[in-house]
Parts: structure tokens; C-alpha cells; sequence
């Protein structure tokens, strides 16, 4: 007797990920505080004790985020900039990440985290290594990459991703030299997709919103194909529109979510 399987596409447009930002720019805050005023003993604990409280205050946050929400409502959380940029120090800052997340992972709506490393992270034998030894940092949390190098774009980067359980995150973003191409792959049963829009006349500049960008119902039909084919690979897919300047990216969830004839947002 066959069995139909259900295909989900759920699409949104933007990532949750501003709380753990605020946890690390108030880590960095105490720490400079503290370096730069030279101050040790009870002054030190004080300055850090402050940050402390405004950590507290993002997991209550949190847990406001998550009282506000239906309890089907999912949430893919972006990994802190310790495990995509610094890359040291992990140990710690990984306890602390885990920790401000953890009343979405208990509450059983975190689908999983999107680790998103810069263009200067490029492939190599021990950034590849660094990748798959990374997702011990988050044990039982679904793990997703995402690459703005093109460098990555490789077969055996794709397999030793599928090999070892970890997620590749499928990318729109301008046809510039050095960026990673708008390819489809899946590595795992989830399929991930985030589209930043295709502004290259702001993209490397450092005035201007790379991420101002209207799609046309052209380059959105592109992924109705690409989705389309996605979903032959996935049980699930995850789509993000990160052109979230001037309501551009609600507008552009509407309009792909009709023309993939997904109902109403």
C-alpha cells in the first residue's frame, strides 16, 4: 500500500537571530571595559556582573518570542560570530550560546542552527576539518552551512557535508566575481534556501544596504524551479528572503509563496 509524503516548504523573511547578537556585543562590551580601564577585582566582577544581567535579559527575551508564537512555529537561529569569524576560544563561547538559546530548544520550536561564514573563510583541508569537527559545539541541534565563497562550490565539499550529517544552505546573491553561485544541493533530508537579493553595486561597498533589493517575478520564478527540484532531494525546505530593507522582503515572501501556490501568508 503506498503512502504519500508530505513535501513542506515554509518560507520566511528574516532569520531569529538578533537576541544572540546582543549576547555577544554585551560579551564584547565588558571585556573592552575592562581592558581598557584596567580595572581588576570587585570593579572587574561589577562591569561584568552588568553584562550578565543584559545576557538574562535576552533569554527572557526569549522566552517572550516564544510566549508570542503559535506552537507549531519553527525557528532556524544563526550561530554566534565566535564559531564563523573568530574561530577560537570555542569551548566557552559555545556553553554561552547554548545556554541564551536554550529556552527555544527546550520548547522543542528550534529546527535547527545556520552557521554563515564570511568570503575570506575559503576552502581548505582544515577549514573543511573545521567545519565537520564544529557541529560537536551543538550536540543534538541540526547543523546548516552557508558559504559566500565560491571556492566551496565543490563535489566533495557536498559530500563530506551529506557524509556527516550537516546542512548546506542554498544561496541568491549577485553574479559577482568570488561569490558563491546560485546552485541547488541538499546534504541532508532539510533543504535550506536564503535569498539576500542581488544588489552587486552595493555589495563590497561599505555605503548603501547590500541587502536593498526588489526581486522582479522573473528571478523569483528561477526559484520556483530551483525549489521545485529541491524538494525531489528534501522532506522539508526552509526558505528565507534576507532583503529585509523597506518591507522588500515581505513583499517578495507573498509573491513567492503565490506563485509556488502555497496559500496565504
Amino acid at each position: 500500500m503506498s503512502r504519500e509524503v508530505r513535501k513542506t516548504v515554509t518560507v520566511f523573511f528574516a532569520d531569529v537571530r538578533g537576541f544572540t547578537e546582543l549576547t555577544d556585543v554585551s560579551q564584547e562590551r565588558a571585556a573592552e571595559y575592562v581592558r581598557a580601564h584596567h580595572l581588576a577585582g570587585d570593579a572587574a566582577e561589577a562591569c561584568y556582573a552588568e553584562q550578565a544581567r543584559e545576557t538574562l535579559a535576552t533569554v527572557k527575551g526569549v522566552y517572550n518570542i516564544i510566549k508570542k508564537v503559535d506552537k507549531d512555529f519553527e525557528f532556524m537561529i544563526k550561530t554566534h560570530r565566535s564559531f564563523t569569524h573568530d574561530r577560537k576560544e570555542l569551548g566557552e563561547a559555545s556553553k554561552q550560546f547554548l545556554e541564551s538559546i536554550k529556552p527555544v530548544h527546550e520548547s522543542g520550536q528550534l529546527k535547527g542552527l545556520l552557521a554563515q561564514f564570511p568570503y575570506a573563510f575559503k576552502n581548505s583541508p582544515s577549514n573543511i576539518e573545521y567545519i565537520l569537527n564544529g557541529k560537536d559545539y551543538f550536540p543534538g541541534i541540526p547543523l546548516f552551512v552557508e558559504f559566500r565563497h565560491v571556492s566551496w562550490h565543490k563535489p566533495e565539499v557536498y559530500q563530506a557535508l551529506r557524509e556527516n550529517g550537516i546542512g548546506f544552505c542554498c544561496v541568491d546573491s549577485p553574479s559577482l566575481s568570488g561569490l558563491f553561485p546560485r546552485v541547488v544541493e541538499a546534504t541532508t533530508r532539510t533543504g535550506y534556501v536564503r535569498l539576500h537579493g542581488r544588489n552587486a553595486a552595493n555589495w563590497w561597498g561599505s555605503e548603501g544596504d547590500r541587502y536593498d533589493y526588489d526581486y522582479s517575478e522573473t528571478e523569483l520564478k528561477e526559484w520556483v524551479t530551483k525549489v521545485n527540484h529541491l524538494k525531489s532531494q528534501t522532506d522539508r525546505i526552509y526558505l528565507f528572503f534576507n532583503n529585509c530593507h523597506l518591507g522588500q522582503a515581505v513583499r517578495n515572501a507573498k509573491m513567492f509563496i503565490s506563485m509556488m501556490q502555497l496559500g496565504n501568508i
